[in-house]
Parts: structure tokens; C-alpha cells; sequence
């Protein structure tokens, strides 16, 4: 999705895991200067939440160029398959 000012792409990758991807100057780390936030996210394309507990962050990871997001993005493909999610584990399913 883009808007003036605005990016936001979510990334799904065949572990389970994938990235959304947001540089917003009024809801993102950064993007009043222009640089991206990345959120680490768990789930289907249709139904995902943001995870805190990967070795790559357990928050967002603010203010990125594009070059900072591409590594982000390529170590959560190699991220270990997740059989859980955290709204699963939490449900007790």
C-alpha cells in the first residue's frame, strides 16, 4: 500500500514467517525522515500478527534505509519454521 508520504508492504515467506515493511511520518520509527521500520510477523497472508521473540528483534527495528531492510528482510527467510504462533500459544491450541 502506498500513499503520499507512506509505504507499508507485508512480506510472507514459506517458514511462516515474513516482514511488514512501513515508512509512515506519522505512525512509523523513522519515517519523518524517510526511513523504514520493520516488524517481524507470524501467520497466513489473510491473518498474521508481529512477534517479539525472534533472534532478530523482540520490537519493531526503526529507522532503516532501503539496503538495512533487504538484510532484515533475508535473515527472516532463513528464520527456522514456527509451528505457533503467539495468539495460538496464548489460546492454549
Amino acid at each position: 500500500m502506498m500513499h503520499t508520504n507512506s509505504y507499508h508492504k507485508v512480506f510472507h515467506y514459506p517458514n511462516g514467517y515474513g516482514a511488514s515493511v512501513l515508512c509512515n511520518p506519522h505512525a512509523s520509527y523513522g519515517g519523518q525522515r524517510g526511513f523504514f521500520e520493520v516488524a517481524v510477523i507470524h501467520g497466513a497472508p489473510s491473518e498474521w500478527i508481529i512477534v517479539y521473540d525472534t533472534p532478530i528483534t523482540e520490537d519493531v527495528v526503526p529507522n532503516l534505509c532501503f539496503s538495512e531492510v533487504a538484510e532484515i528482510l533475508e535473515k527472516i527467510k532463513r528464520l527456522p519454521s514456527r509451528v505457533k504462533n503467539e495468539k495460538e500459544i496464548d489460546d492454549g491450541n
